[in-house]
């Protein structure tokens, strides 16, 4: 019975590759590739998932994502590990919205169903104009309103209701991937009796 054998000296520690994730709509497959490790996570909630087998310190590395939905990863999904590995993994629903609102004289808000880009309301037919409030589920996200650059849970600039039924648009994009915008229309109709 001998001692079991030791690492070279010059091998270096081990270190651990994660993945943090927001945004998941589904299930989404990871591959890391490191040396000799060949390995595929199922990464199904958001937050942190390590992969299963630790990785030398100091080797190149590579994670992908295997099919699945939209999604994208950041900047540290390929490189040489200098310490623990954590590559960002942001699918579209980073750029769901959490919340919107219309600033109104009359009528009732939109009731966001994830998935659901598309919503009606109808306002005082007196109503001009209107500010937009909205939260993306990211706080990495960014967020447009009618083409104008609007911070999340910030109420717009004035959107003009010139017509009797005037579209305002709100673009949600997140900084790993243009492939993860959100875009939702709100089709607003100056129709109801003022209060």
């Amino acid at each position: 019975p001998g001692a079991p054998d030791a690492m070279p000296p010059d091998a270096g520690p081990l270190v651990v590759a994660r993945v943090r994730a927001e945004g998941l709509l589904g299930p989404v497959m990871v591959r890391l590739q490191a040396g000799a490790v060949d390995e595929t996570i199922t990464v199904d909630a958001d937050g942190t998932a390590a992969f299963p087998t630790v990785i030398d310190n100091g080797g190149a590395y590579a994670v992908t994502l295997v099919g699945g939905p939209a999604c994208a990863l950041g900047p540290s999904a390929t490189g040489t590990a200098a310490g623990d590995v954590t590559v960002d993994l942001a699918c579209q629903g980073a750029t769901r919205l959490t919340a919107l609102t219309l600033d109104t004289l009359t009528g009732t808000q939109p009731t966001l169903v994830d998935g659901t880009f598309t919503y009606t309301m109808a306002v005082s037919e007196l109503q001009q104009l209107t500010r937009v409030t909205a939260s993306p589920r990211s706080p990495a996200a960014t967020m447009t309103v009618q083409g104008v650059a609007t911070a999340a849970g910030v109420a717009s600039g004035p959107v003009g209701l010139t017509a009797l039924t005037s579209n305002v648009t709100i673009v949600v994009d997140h900084p790993l991937s243009a492939a993860l915008r959100s875009t939702y229309t709100v089709n607003v109709a100056r129709t109801t009796a003022p209060a």
